[in-house]
């Protein structure tokens, strides 16, 4: 409804008590997250705010204590990454955020939902130095790989992972593009096989594949995919507009 805009730091104060007093309660928290969800969606500047009026802390409490509870990691995930599109709130959703998210994927490996809410905040956080960090010390990069077997029927789990580890290989200070040892490769590779005549899919995954190709080492490594050359060429000729260019550079750096 219309009144919740502009009553956001009342109702705030209503969810904050209401999970406060019933921290056992996954139904509980699973629909508190949501509420204030929703509220980012009804009132854009309750993105800025939330991050200084001490809900975070129980947000992530909320889903450290109802991993198991699926509303509870969908509507938290979603939550973190509409509060990270607020740049400053990023240093704050810092390494528990992370932790919360990589957590959250892993225990619903199976769930697409899931997994799309935690790609989208994934490439969100990557995007600040601190985060990018503390995805990678807490092995974000394996655990996308884990989400991309497990979710190969969906192609929106895929290119949310395409896009998350683009952010991530992109050190957001010095600009150096990071190894990709942690068996990225292989699940790219099936997934433009699979699809192949899906164009943002084939797009996502080849600028992801030219970003690689600026570390020497990833070079190496893709020049082991045997059936790589095929899958670009293929890109190409599908979607000369949108692939055929960074496809064919790749082509000539493997």
């Amino acid at each position: 409804p219309t009144w919740i805009v502009g009553q956001t730091h009342k109702l705030f104060a209503l969810i904050m008590t209401a999970m406060q007093n019933h921290k056992g309660d996954s139904e509980v928290n699973g629909a508190a997250v949501l509420a204030l969800s929703e509220m980012c969606d009804r009132d854009p500047a309750f993105r800025e705010s939330i991050g200084d009026m001490r809900g975070l802390q129980k947000i992530l409490d909320a889903m450290t204590e109802h991993l198991e509870n699926e509303d509870v990691q969908l509507n938290g995930m979603s939550l973190i990454w509409k509060m990270s599109t607020y740049p400053p709130n990023k240093s704050k959703i810092g390494r528990g955020g992370a932790n919360a998210i990589i957590n959250g994927m892993l225990f619903h490996i199976n769930s697409s939902l899931v997994q799309q809410e935690a790609m989208t905040a994934l490439k969100n956080l990557a995007t600040d130095p601190v985060g990018q960090q503390n995805i990678a010390e807490l092995g974000g990069a394996a655990a996308i790989v884990s989400s991309m077997w497990s979710n190969m029927n969906s192609k929106t789990v895929l290119c949310g992972a395409f896009s998350a580890l683009n952010n991530m290989a992109i050190n957001a200070e010095t600009k150096q593009v990071a190894v990709a040892d942690q068996g990225e490769l292989p699940p790219i590779c099936f997934g433009m096989k699979r699809y192949p005549l899906d164009e943002d899919l084939q797009r996502c995954a080849i600028f992801l594949l030219k970003t690689y190709t600026f570390a020497p080492s990833n070079i190496e490594m893709m020049q082991f995919q045997d059936n790589l050359p095929s899958l670009l060429t293929s890109a190409a000729r599908n979607f000369p507009n949108d692939c055929a260019q960074r496809a064919n550079y790749i082509l000539s750096r493997i």
